[in-house]
Parts: C-alpha cells; sequence; structure tokens
C-alpha cells in the first residue's frame, strides 16, 4: 500500500463531501485529503480553512481512464511493473493503481525509468508500505493514476496570496480544486457558493437526496448528485442592488439583513445567476 495513499477502500471512498460551517467540516475532512496545500505561486495554506463558510465541499477519488497494459509477468511481487508507453507520464511518487479483472493495488511509484521503448515502475518500500504487491500480476494488467480531489469555493487571490476585490472592494470568490499532492488549482472566478446534495438508493428503490451532514446519508447507497452553484460578475455591472432569493440545490440564499435567514450574499449590484446539474453515477447505477 502506498504511503500517505488517497484510501485504503476505494468503493467506500470514491465520493465524499462535507458542508462548511464557522471553521469546521460537518463531517469532518476525510485523513485522506491534504493538510496544507499550496498554487502556482508557491502561497501555502491549510486546506481545512479555506471553504467559505455555508458552503459544500464535494470530494471524489477514482482512477483515471488514461491507462498502460503490463507487457510482462511481474517477477514475483517485487518486480518492476513494465508498460510499453507511457501516456500518462507516470514519475517517481506518483500514486498509481494496477489492476485486473480480480485484484487492485494502490500503490506509490518509487521510481520510473525507461528501458528501451518500454517503461519500468519500480515499488519500493521507501515509498509504500512494503515493497511488495499482493499478488504477480500477469501480462495484460493495467496500470492507473490515482485522483483524489477536493472542490470548495473560497476567496480568490492574487500571486502574493492577497485576497481579490472588485472595484468596489467586495470580494471576489472562486472555485478551486486540491488534489492529491496538496496542488491548489482555481478553475473559475465569479463563483459564490456551491451546494450539493447526494441522492441515495433506498432499499425500498426510491431516491432521496440529502445534504453531507444528514445522518441518514450513506455514501455507498448514493448512484447521483446534484450540483448547485450561485455566479456572480465580477464588477457591479446594474443600476440597482441585487436583492433576490437564490435557491441553489434546495438551499435559499438570501440578502444580507433578511431576517431569519442562515446563508447570505452581500447586497450589491452584481448580477447573479444559479447554474445546477444533476450527474448520474454510471458505476453505481
Amino acid at each position: 500500500m502506498a504511503n500517505n495513499a488517497p484510501t485504503t477502500d476505494l468503493a467506500a471512498s470514491a465520493l465524499g463531501g462535507a458542508k462548511v460551517g464557522s471553521g469546521a467540516w460537518d463531517p469532518s475532512a476525510p485523513s485522506e485529503l491534504p493538510t496544507s496545500v499550496a498554487d502556482i505561486h508557491g502561497n501555502s495554506y491549510t486546506l481545512a480553512n479555506l471553504p467559505l463558510t455555508n458552503t459544500d465541499v464535494i470530494i471524489t477519488q477514482f482512477a483515471t481512464a488514461l491507462d498502460a497494459q503490463t507487457t510482462n509477468a511481474a517477477t514475483g511481487i517485487t518486480g518492476d511493473i513494465q508498460i510499453p508507453q507511457n501516456p500518462g507520464n507516470f514519475a517517481a511518487d506518483d500514486v498509481l493503481a494496477i489492476a485486473d479483472c480480480d485484484s487492485v493495488d494502490i500503490f506509490r511509484a518509487s521510481e520510473v525509468t525507461q528501458s528501451g521503448s518500454d517503461y519500468l515502475i519500480a515499488h519500493a518500500d521507501t515509498h509504500n508500505s512494503a515493497a511488495g504487491l499482493s499478488k504477480a500480476y500477469a501480462t495484460g494488467a493495467r496500470v492507473f493514476r490515482m485522483e483524489s480531489n477536493a472542490y470548495f469555493v473560497a476567496p480568490a487571490r492574487h500571486a502574493d496570496g492577497s485576497v481579490k476585490t472588485n472595484n468596489r472592494g467586495a470580494t471576489i470568490n472562486a472555485l478551486y480544486r486540491a488534489d492529491i499532492n496538496g496542488n491548489l488549482i482555481s478553475l473559475v472566478e465569479g463563483v459564490d457558493s456551491m451546494q450539493v446534495l447526494y441522492g441515495q438508493r433506498l432499499t425500498s428503490g426510491n431516491l432521496q437526496y440529502v445534504s453531507a451532514n444528514d445522518g441518514s446519508l450513506n455514501m455507498q447507497s448514493v448512484d447521483s448528485v446534484k450540483v448547485g452553484v450561485l455566479m456572480s460578475t465580477i464588477e457591479a455591472v446594474t443600476d440597482t442592488d441585487d436583492d433576490n432569493t437564490y435557491q441553489v440545490a434546495g438551499l435559499d440564499i438570501e440578502p444580507e439583513g433578511t431576517a431569519g435567514a442562515t446563508v447570505t450574499y452581500p447586497i450589491d449590484r452584481r448580477i447573479r445567476r444559479v447554474f445546477s446539474a444533476t450527474i448520474n453515477l454510471r458505476n453505481r447505477q
């Protein structure tokens, strides 16, 4: 098993999520996520403190579709894995998986070297709990890169780490991805909130959509996900303040100062729109 592996049970952890309260995730952040992340400018942040309060985090783990097929039977469980090409640019310290129709091993590559037209992937115990795989995989097994990503909304930042604001001094928010190696990537600016509902299949056959912190939720029974985002323009572009109520994945997001409101947005002159999608998880259907 890889050191600092993203999971020890992919079936159980392929999908995860949390609602973010004031400085806390509910449920708490999985131990598989990196505790610290860094952006492309080298600024480092504590992942648990980044997402905006009253937004959601969704976590996905999977093996990439881009794979390579082994060209030799491994020499025992400790032998190098040989592939004829390296379409995924596998490199030392990458978390990979090797699988056939019966088994899968998640391991960390200790070295990737080229030998003629082939590539050899080593998996020494310097990078893994043991040097050996669970078995010697035969020719035709497939090697994949493992991905573990957390998606969330947080303030957008300049290269020096300071928070971005618009021409009226209002904070600009963005959708981010934090990956298995602690890389923090800004995907798109102008995202003020993300809300997620998980569709779990009940024993009755009915589909029930609940939030990540619902006590009845069993992530292994989820076969679809509803994702909603509240987008806004970067600058104030209208002549009047926005005072609408927006429903995002079943949650009302109301103007600041609304009596009884639990989740709000600042009253300003930006244009806002809600976008939503329901994703069916085909391997859970």
